[in-house]
């Protein structure tokens, strides 16, 4: 599956990749790696990334034409989002309020119309001012958006899901860029910001800063770091931001915040797994290092392991509400004093226990395909 995602468009790398692929008569081989694909929302990138390698001669009829269907119903869906989000942007900017698209909604507008179909997405999400997020919550209401979710066990960062009739996916409104408070704040995010030419004009984080919002999300809010799981479509989305902006990303700035903020092993950590799994040629000046080499072995291992897999993405879903910068963000209890995160955690416990009371468990097994 990596090596088709691949950006590695070399002659050899597509020769070798031909080479590993199922045998056009292997129905079996090429279920499973379409399975794969669906487990990670990748099955459109899959079919645009052979496409691209020239690669739609080494798969089954059967197949080319499922992951065609696939790709084709991702782009009509993904048109659809698009409305949905400059509807918001427009709702916005009568507000005087001015919106930034974060995440995959910055790669509706900016992948070319034959490339729109290759990113699945589950939501918008889009940062507002603090102090603004009422407001435009109050106009979406006005307008026929109701709230789709109950809020979870903090509204410290995001708004309870928002959906309006006929539209396709819910809307976020975030007022921090991420489950943070401090690694980088929505002051530093804005003073950065960047427009794109739509009408009305959406706006999104700079690169850089999309780069550790990338890192941040999949690698600490999600736990990949810690746990050994990949979260390829998020791993996917790091390298597309790397090489549609990588003359616009200070690495060197962005190396200092990793370090400021004790990541900088995190990001080495992920930018290897860029490299070897997904071909994006190593972007900063330093090697990557032997930790981030024994973290690419474990998680290699891991892939290895379905039973041992399944039991970790459980984990990461138990541990998910007691998160380290979590706990800092709903408690300020800093990120650094042990004792003080302890007792944050069994404050947390309690309210949690609280909450759900005699369907703690079922709650656990709606979050077993935990990935935010």
């Amino acid at each position: 599956m990596c090596r088709c995602l691949s950006v590695d468009d070399s002659a050899n790398a597509v020769a070798e990749l031909r080479a590993s692929l199922p045998r056009l008569d292997d129905a079996a081989g090429w279920a499973g790696l379409v399975q794969t694909a669906d487990a990670d929302m990748l099955a459109p990138a899959l079919r645009l990334a052979l496409a691209r390698k020239g690669l739609d001669d080494a798969m089954p009829a059967q197949v080319r034409a499922q992951l065609h269907r696939r790709y084709t119903m991702n782009a009509l869906l993904n048109e659809r989002i698009r409305e949905d989000a400059l509807h918001v942007t427009a709702l916005c900017e009568r507000l005087g309020i001015a919106p930034v698209v974060l995440k995959g909604g910055a790669y509706l507008f900016e992948a070319p119309p034959e490339m729109l179909g290759g990113r699945s997405m589950r939501d918008l999400d889009f940062l507002l001012p603090a102090d603004q997020v009422d407001t435009v919550v109050d106009a979406m209401l006005d307008q026929g958006y109701m709230v789709k979710d109950e809020a979870d066990d903090d509204t410290t960062y995001t708004h309870p899901a928002l959906q309006r009739p006929g539209g396709v996916v819910a809307v976020e409104l975030h007022h921090r860029v991420g489950q943070q408070r401090s690694l980088l704040s929505a002051d530093m995010a804005w003073r950065d910001i960047r427009t794109l030419q739509t009408e009305p004009r959406l706006r999104v984080l700079s690169p850089t800063h999309r780069v550790w919002h990338n890192i941040f999300h999949s690698q600490v809010q999600d736990q990949g770091h810690s746990t050994g799981l990949i979260w390829l479509r998020q791993l996917a989305d790091l390298v597309d931001i790397c090489r549609r902006h990588g003359e616009s990303i200070d690495w060197a700035a962005l190396d200092q915040m990793m370090t400021d903020a004790g990541m900088d092993g995190v990001m080495r950590a992920r930018l290897l797994q860029a490299e070897r799994l997904l071909g994006l040629p190593w972007p900063l000046r330093a090697p990557p290092g032997p930790a981030a080499r024994l973290r690419l072995h474990r998680a290699s291992l891991l892939l290895k392991a379905p039973r041992t897999m399944a039991v970790t993405r459980m984990w990461a879903a138990l541990m998910a509400p007691f998160k380290l910068h979590r706990m800092d963000l709903l408690y300020h209890c800093g990120t650094g004093h042990p004792v003080k995160l302890a007792k944050a955690r069994l404050r947390h416990i309690r309210q949690v226990a609280r909450k759900y009371r005699g369907n703690l468990l079922g709650r656990l097994w709606q979050r077993r395909q935990y990935d935010v």
